[in-house]
């Protein structure tokens, strides 16, 4: 189907480009070219394909005939790898095509095990895996697909395979359907231990956004509104930019018309915090340093506390009912992707920017997920069934390029924008622009250096008799011991 949307456009619009509903990234193009014989016969056309969207091998001519391969996730996750059959559920739909042509090209059975998830932790998960791999059975647990925050413990604890140590492994990271970056972001000496991609959506659902309203756009925006994806496109869609536009709108209060409406927790505060380049740590070969007293680090609490809590046009409330930008008295709101659902659901005419560049000098956009999305990993019983293992993740990561990555395009814009080129290039946009830094990754057992600045601007932290500077040197000072000691552990426990 990607072949032929991407041909049937290039007719329509006179060039190769990918899909809008899309099967297709915009890398993801298919073209056709025609060779003339020496009597001037014309051959028929031949197509072919980017090898970035497909595998470096046939995986088709492997064969596990008869094996299962067992995931292991939680009761809050285990839609992305299960579906009994098709309902008319997008997504579900989607997962189960998936399923059905891995099992035909590698010949393997999927075991999906839940494990109960509280929170963003599944410790049910944790302690099977610790079990598993105690007993020396190499055929229980295969995959672990676990909420991101917490399960970076598993590398510290020795319950996963380092990645790049499998021999004659099958997965490749440059392919368009895995988080490259996130790949070569986590790696410390030499070693790697999780995967995301597009198998697994719920990094997709927990991407930290902007929404614009089209229709108050119109209004407030005029005619720019129309240019602000050029605007993204071309490096100018800046805090100071968005905050322009924010402020036009007015004071809130007085007139109960909003410039933004946004959640004062995790789900736009690390968003906003990651997209301007906040800076946790600094990574060499061998060594961890902690940045959280950085210049630029102090500059963008300061600047976020400001937007956040004494800016007029902002309506901050403490959950994610995003009332105002409901009822559309907000322009803007920032929060998680999957608020979607709910703006669909109140009727709400809306288009997607990636959070803002701090400003135009900044190498590039970064696009974070909220901490609960799903990493995979390999545990360390499966060690003689990896190569196999490999194979499948490979297979179910490229063949959820073509169904589940297009599903979650559909239900993010429902059917009213199914054929909205605009919309599917910048939803594409944001997601190839999925960047977790190493100190994010990993901030759990590197002291929760992460969640220090987020903190600061919690709003039982983020009064105004406080300067933050002078703030993080004492969240500093008592947290730095902490810091310094789990550092020391995490590189320890690579250098094993």
């Amino acid at each position: 189907m990607k072949k032929a949307l991407s041909l049937l456009l290039a007719v329509i619009m006179l060039t190769a480009v990918f899909a809008a509903c899309s099967d297709v990234k915009p890398e993801d193009t298919v073209s056709t070219t025609a060779s003339v014989n020496p009597d001037n016969t014309t051959q028929a056309p031949v197509e072919t394909v980017d090898p970035h969207t497909v595998p470096s091998e046939d995986l088709t001519k492997l064969d596990f005939t008869g094996n299962t391969i067992h995931i292991a996730t939680t009761n809050e996750k285990t839609w992305e790898f299960k579906s009994e059959g098709e309902t008319g559920a997008v997504i579900n739909d989607a997962i189960f095509r998936r399923n059905a042509l891995v099992a035909d090209d590698l010949g393997v059975t999927l075991d999906v095990i839940e494990y109960k998830q509280s929170g963003g932790n599944s410790t049910a998960l944790k302690e099977a895996v610790v079990a598993v791999n105690k007993s020396g059975d190499t055929d229980v647990i295969d995959v672990v697909s676990a909420p991101s925050y917490y399960t970076s413990a598993y590398v510290t604890d020795g319950l996963i395979l380092d990645l790049e140590a499998i021999e004659n492994s099958h997965i490749n990271t440059n392919k368009i359907y895995w988080s490259s970056k996130y790949y070569e972001n986590e790696k410390f000496a030499g070693k790697a231990y999780f995967l995301i991609g597009d198998l697994t959506p719920t990094v997709i659902e927990r991407l930290e956004v902007i929404f614009l309203n089209d229709k108050l756009a119109e209004t407030y925006l005029k005619g720019e509104s129309k240019s602000l994806y050029s605007t993204v496109y071309d490096k100018e869609w800046t805090f100071e930019k968005f905050k322009t536009l924010v402020d036009s709108v007015g004071d809130g209060a007085s007139t109960g018309m909003y410039g933004c409406n946004l959640p004062s927790n995790s789900y736009s505060l690390d968003g906003m915090e990651a997209g301007m380049g906040i800076k946790l740590v600094e990574k060499t070969e061998d060594n961890i340093t902690c940045l959280l007293n950085d210049e630029h680090n102090i500059e963008i609490v300061e600047t976020l506390r400001a937007f956040y809590y004494q800016n007029p046009s902002v309506l901050r409330e403490h959950n994610e009912n995003y009332t105002a930008f409901k009822a559309e008295k907000a322009l803007f709101a920032a929060g998680l992707l999957l608020e979607s659902n709910g703006f669909i659901a109140a009727n709400i005419d809306y288009s997607l920017y990636p959070m803002p560049l701090w400003d135009e000098n900044q190498e590039d956009y970064i696009s974070t997920s909220q901490d609960v999305y799903s990493i995979l990993s390999i545990p360390t019983c499966a060690a003689p069934r990896a190569e196999m293992i490999t194979a499948v993740l490979e297979d179910l990561s490229y063949r959820s390029h073509d169904t589940v990555y297009t599903a979650m395009y559909e239900i993010t814009y429902s059917t009213r924008y199914s054929d909205n080129y605009d919309e599917s290039k910048m939803f594409d946009f944001i997601y190839q622009h999925v960047d977790f830094s190493f100190g994010a990754i990993y901030s759990y057992v590197l002291g929760e250096v992460k969640n220090c600045p987020r903190y600061l601007l919690y709003p039982e932290n983020a009064g105004t008799n406080w300067t933050v500077k002078s703030a993080v040197a004492s969240s500093l000072t008592t947290q730095n011991k902490i810091i310094g000691t789990s550092i020391k552990t995490f590189i320890k426990k690579f250098a094993e």
